[in-house]
């Protein structure tokens, strides 16, 4: 064949047959190449680039019905599956005899579960919203039945729709804390010294005079603020009360009628609509286009809708829109309302970081989530392997030589496959990939709370860690020098071509429930002696505003209850502000240290003034009948120096230095020469109307001396070391 015709054939093949190859042609191509070659000389070499298009076909069909036959048969194992957790689970719950008794069939506890857990499976076991109804002996049409032994009857098993508020406290409980006050401790110390040494010097009743004035300044202070905290508190339980008096609309006995949220029981059928507050833990029986608001309850800030699909109301939360007709289930301490209020009552005694330094309590470092248990629960947990039991009863590992090595792995080590998977629930899975190159899981725990494990390659894993658990089982920073070491293992191993896996795991927290919040601060504050602040604005976040050391809430958007369980509250709920708030914090902390350490050097220099007022007597020569006076001028005059100079000590809290940088202190200053001045014209000038003598300049020298004794003892008292913590 000339060379010619084979460029034409050769042209003619691509143009017509280009896209016949050698594997994997369409379905199209291979049927034009099998019509052109039906005839050739050697018929084992006809076919050789076509496939058996029939044979394929049958295949596909035979894949087809078997994947149809595969998924039916998932379906029905999925469905006796469910039948048979739905008998369990019927055959595990038995109503009560005194619910049986009363009339009822199913109890409070379980209709709590259903309604708080938003339980759709539980729920339909029981007939759904309409089978609940008949097992609270109610209609749903004309409510409950109104006579007197019934509803008590109903109340005896399901409780009241009121909840257990802290008792008012009492006016001498206020005079009680009024006398916890620090400066009144230090006072009645003062007066106590001061009624001591003026009885032993000048007698009864003339000695006591001061100290009793001290006493009756005191009790002064102590009973006006406690009346005045008992007044408040009185007001306050007063607008509490009204703000609680909510009427609703109930159908009861076929009549549509008005009572108290307090009067409500479960079975109970309410009207809500627009604007309304869901008065009780309930199911959705009627209604159009309603959509509740829970962000006070849950902090979504998402509305919900109710319906048939998700019939759940929750107490507490608020109609947005639509209206409906809902079947009381839950009452009282059983809500989840009722759940949040009972943790603003826990507590409320603990003492305040201050305290807490002051005394001394050290903090208490928390010790780990031991490696090895942890170690073993991420290798069984976190894998796509099996291990499993063979016909011969020998052990037997499935899956990727990569995951049999670590569950062998986790053998050795002494670890039950078996017992580890059934310890806790596999809530979430991420499979392994090749972009990701790690696979997770998340774990619900025991003991509540939830810990995600995750494995893959070692750099990709060690670069979203910043802990490690060292030799010694602690959870220490992942710190550069650490990172190192890691590093380099890593490397050594894959220069030899070994493949290396990092673990990592993670527990705490994402929307967490109120208790959760709650919890987590309680374990903070009392097992790691921590000083937490919370922030927050809605009810669900009143538990943790309460437990918490400082609790900010925002003044706006806050509802009644947060800004009630708080001790700040930011009024424009601008969140930095709280930097504004710490500082103001610091200030009055600063200030309320150097009063204290004013009046306690004051002090000092005033009893040892008067205790040498003998030998001051006996100085100056003092004698005649203007003795006492000119002494108690030059104690005066003594005590006023003191007050001045421990006016300069109080600059800094801890700096012995405290005349640098007075003079750019102008008010200071100012203060200060003004207090000297009128001290010289009060004793010189005004002597009858301040019970004054005039003092010669060898008084004044030696009043500027003993007042010039308190700077010497307040820096030996900064000198003494206190701790940090």
């Amino acid at each position: 064949m000339s060379s010619l015709a084979l460029v034409k054939m050769e042209s003619y093949f691509l143009e017509d047959f280009g896209d016949v190859k050698p594997k994997n042609s369409s379905e199209e191509a291979l049927q034009r190449w099998r019509k052109l070659c039906w005839v050739v000389k050697n018929p084992k070499r006809r076919f050789r680039f076509t496939a058996n298009l029939s044979k394929r076909n049958e295949a596909d069909a035979i894949r087809r019905s078997n994947q149809e036959k595969f998924r039916v048969a998932v379906l029905v194992s999925q469905a006796a599956l469910q039948f048979i957790h739905g008998l369990n689970l019927i055959s595990e719950y038995s109503v009560p005899e005194e619910v049986k008794d009363a009339g009822f069939e199913i109890c409070a506890d379980e209709l709590g579960t259903i309604v708080e857990g938003r339980d759709v499976k539980k729920l339909t076991i029981h007939g759904g919203v309409e089978g609940i109804a008949g097992k609270l002996s109610t209609s749903p049409s004309s409510g409950i039945p109104t006579s007197e032994q019934l509803l008590c009857k109903r109340k005896e098993i399901y409780g009241i729709n009121k909840f257990t508020e802290s008792p008012v406290k009492g006016f001498l409980t206020f005079v009680w804390e009024a006398l916890q006050d620090m400066t009144l401790m230090i006072l009645g110390v003062c007066a106590f010294v001061s009624l001591i040494v003026g009885i032993v010097m000048e007698g009864w009743p003339k000695g006591a005079h001061d100290g009793l004035g001290i006493v009756a300044s005191i009790l002064l202070v102590v009973f006006v603020t406690a009346t005045s905290d008992y007044r408040q508190s009185l007001q306050f339980k007063d607008l509490d009360r009204e703000k609680k008096k909510i009427v609703v609309q109930v159908t009861r006995d076929g009549c549509r009628q008005k009572i108290s949220i307090y009067d409500l029981l479960p079975g109970d059928i309410v009207h809500l609509s627009i604007g309304d507050q869901v008065p009780a833990d309930g199911l959705f029986l009627s209604g159009f286009s309603v959509v509740i608001n829970e962000s006070s309850l849950t902090g979504e800030s998402e509305p919900v809708n109710a319906n048939s699909q998700n019939p759940f109301l929750l107490s507490g939360t608020k109609v947005q829109d639509g209206s409906c007709k809902m079947l009381v289930t839950t009452v009282g301490m059983r809500t989840q309302w009722g759940k949040l209020m009972a943790t603003l009552s826990e507590g409320g005694d603990d003492e305040t970081p201050l305290q807490v330094k002051l005394n001394g309590v050290a903090t208490i470092i928390g010790k780990i989530d031991s490696a090895l248990k942890i170690f073993i629960q991420s290798i069984f947990n976190n894998t796509g392997g099996e291990v499993v039991t063979n016909k011969d009863g020998k052990t037997e590992l499935l899956g990727s030589p990569t995951e049999t090595a670590l569950l062998e792995f986790g053998l050795t080590l002494g670890g039950d496959f078996q017992a580890e998977r059934q310890a806790s629930t596999i809530v979430k899975v991420e499979p392994f990939n090749s972009t990701k190159k790690r696979m997770g899981v998340v774990l619900e725990l025991p003991d509540g709370g939830f810990r995600a494990h995750c494995k893959g390659a070692s750099e990709i894993v060690l670069a979203a860690c910043d802990k490690v658990v060292d030799l010694k089982g602690d959870v220490v920073p992942l710190d550069e020098a650490y990172q190192n070491i890691l590093t380099n293992t890593i490397e050594q191993f894959a220069n030899e071509a070994l493949r290396t896996l990092c673990l990592c795991y993670m527990e705490v927290m994402a929307r967490s429930s109120p208790l959760d919040k709650h919890t987590l601060v309680k374990h903070l504050r009392t097992t790691f002696q921590e000083v937490v602040a919370v922030t927050g604005d809605g009810t669900n976040d009143a538990p943790a505003l309460h437990e918490a050391d400082i609790g900010l809430a925002m003044g706006i958007a806050g509802t009644e209850v947060a800004k009630e369980s708080a001790d700040v509250i930011i009024l424009d709920d601008n969140f930095s502000t709280i930097v504004t708030v710490g500082k103001w914090g610091r200030s009055v902390y600063i200030n309320i240290q150097k009063f204290v350490q004013f009046q306690l050097t004051v002090n000092v220099v005033a009893l040892i003034v008067n205790f040498s007022s003998a030998c001051l007597t006996v100085t100056f020569q003092l004698n005649g009948p203007d003795c006492d006076l000119i002494l108690n001028t030059i104690i005066f005059n003594s005590f006023v120096f003191c007050q001045a100079f421990n006016e300069i000590s109080s600059r800094e809290m801890e700096k012995i230095n405290v005349f640098k940088g007075i003079m750019q202190n102008y008010v200071f200053v100012s203060v200060l020469s003004c207090t000297i001045i009128f001290q010289i014209i009060i004793v010189e000038f005004l002597g009858t109307f301040a019970s004054t003598s005039p003092l010669s300049l060898q008084q004044w020298v030696v009043s500027v001396i003993l007042g010039f004794l308190g700077m010497p003892v307040a820096a030996a008292l900064k000198m003494i070391p206190v701790g940090s913590k």
